[in-house]
């Protein structure tokens, strides 16, 4: 397995774009994060595929500051352990019980609970196993649509990491047409994952996966009649007008990858906009959002 090297700085989050853009040649992936509870601060994270040079890679960094007008981070770099994901999935994923949704890893060979819906899935590196309580309140909200009837004829699925929504939406809703839901990712490993994924649970067909920052290359589709949105509270605030404006009228939305102290924020962002809240899901300390657009 080929050894990766990982580039991580803290930047203000006025400068975000600028410093993921200086240390985006030396990486094959770059993700920005906000800080949890540090709201000025982003994490810059990249995967490089050889050490990187560190006199250039300090240049860029400093170039970046001067532009933007603030301190040159210090880089932290380091090798990443090569890992097999197929083996640590195999160890560790466990099946999980989502409402009506049942998630297990392709060595699950137990039963599946009488009328749950199967979702075969390996992770690998990227995020959305079921286990995590934004994936779970996702999955709740998504059961909970289909018990009331709910069909729609395209979804969105914005931060796909391991197409977890989105196949569960295709195996909810069979029969909907090719590429009628729509997954993205900023991280490329993700989006392949996610389309392997698609392919081992016989859904490749309806989804398109999509490397995507945010909405950018999404908006010219067909306006979705549901779109999840399961990544952080910074980029949900972020992105409301753009992520309500992709929504048919009548669309419903799902909201999660919040702490409770965040979602006053992001729920003031969508309720700015023609959306009506729905009751949100509650599991510890994180929060599903659901809105419909008026």
């Amino acid at each position: 397995m080929t050894l990766i090297w990982t580039i991580e700085i803290y930047v203000p989050a006025v400068a975000a774009d600028a410093f993921e853009a200086a240390v985006m040649p030396f990486c094959d992936v770059v993700s920005g994060f906000e800080v949890p509870d540090q709201p000025d601060t982003w994490q810059i994270y990249g995967h490089a595929p050889v050490a990187p040079d560190h006199p250039a890679l300090t240049a860029a960094l400093a170039v970046a500051a001067l532009t933007a007008g603030v301190a040159a981070p210090e880089p932290r770099v380091l090798p990443l352990a090569p890992m097999d994901w197929l083996a640590e999935n195999r160890k560790s994923f466990d099946p999980v019980r989502a409402g009506r949704y049942f998630v297990h890893g392709d060595m699950h060979d137990g039963q599946v609970p009488a009328g749950a819906i199967p979702v075969r899935l390996n992770a690998g590196p990227a995020f959305g196993s079921g286990t995590h309580e934004t994936t779970r309140g996702c999955l709740l909200a998504l059961a909970d649509m289909a018990r009331r009837g709910w069909r729609p004829q395209r979804v969105l699925d914005v931060g796909t990491g391991s197409g977890i929504l989105a196949i569960a939406a295709a195996l909810t809703w069979p029969g909907m047409g090719r590429g009628a839901i729509l997954a993205s990712d900023i991280d490329p490993i993700a989006v392949q994952t996610a389309a392997d994924n698609a392919r081992r649970n016989g859904v490749a067909g309806v989804m398109e996966c999509r490397v995507a920052t945010g909405l950018t290359g999404l908006r010219r589709r067909a306006p979705a009649d549901l779109a999840f949105a399961n990544i952080l509270a910074g980029p949900l605030i972020d992105m409301a007008g753009d992520l309500v404006r992709t929504l048919a009228r009548g669309g419903a939305l799902i909201l999660s990858g919040l702490l409770q102290h965040q979602a006053a924020g992001v729920d003031a962002a969508y309720r700015a906009r023609p959306m009506r809240p729905l009751p949100p899901i509650i599991l510890g300390d994180w929060v599903t959002l659901r809105y419909r657009r008026s």
